[in-house]
């Protein structure tokens, strides 16, 4: 048994070297691919038309697909394209991101604003949610004035709306 504990420190370097050779595999081609789409959202948003038929639109992914790329990568590519949801892509590069420099246990926060929050103000959100939620925390900061005002905060699936917009939109509901 000593020979097997001797030997982790090597076998963890052998794990480790293929994580790293895997992930960046999966990083690469799915970059180069979005870089591609990235030019034309025309062609995004006809990959992503669930109205047409499957084949013809893997077709015309195929024609951007280098034949190097690895093919559970293209198969990924598929399973997005065929559920309408290509146009996702750069979002999962991102949580891919986040998830390789931060590991798969934290959660992230999506703070949207009407107008851009104080240091105070963001120090005062992570603070309350970390308290509530754990220090597994990611805190990403937006600006979107359409919500006119108030805040929208997304913390995984869950999404606590307090924008001036959705008031206004409940409120026109409920006089129509």
């Amino acid at each position: 048994m000593a020979l097997e504990n001797e030997n982790a420190p090597t076998a963890n370097a052998y794990s480790k070297a293929i994580y790293e050779i895997a992930l960046e595999s999966w990083q690469k081609g799915l970059q180069d691919i979005h870089d591609k789409l990235s030019t034309s959202p025309d062609l995004v948003t006809e990959l992503d038309d669930t109205q047409k038929s499957f084949k013809v639109r893997q077709e015309q992914l195929n024609q951007i697909i280098p034949k190097s790329l690895a093919q559970p990568v293209c198969n990924f590519l598929y399973e997005l394209m065929k559920n309408g949801h290509l146009h996702l892509l750069d979002r999962v590069l991102r949580n891919l991101s986040r998830l390789v420099t931060k590991g798969p246990n934290v959660q992230v926060v999506e703070i949207t604003s009407a107008v851009p929050l104080t240091k105070s103000e963001k120090e005062q959100f992570r603070t309350k949610l970390s308290t509530k939620y754990g220090d597994n925390l990611d805190f990403e900061f937006k600006v979107d004035q359409s919500i006119i005002g108030g805040v929208i905060v997304q913390i995984g699936d869950m999404i606590m709306d307090g924008s001036i917009s959705r008031k206004l939109g409940a409120m026109e509901e409920l006089l129509t």
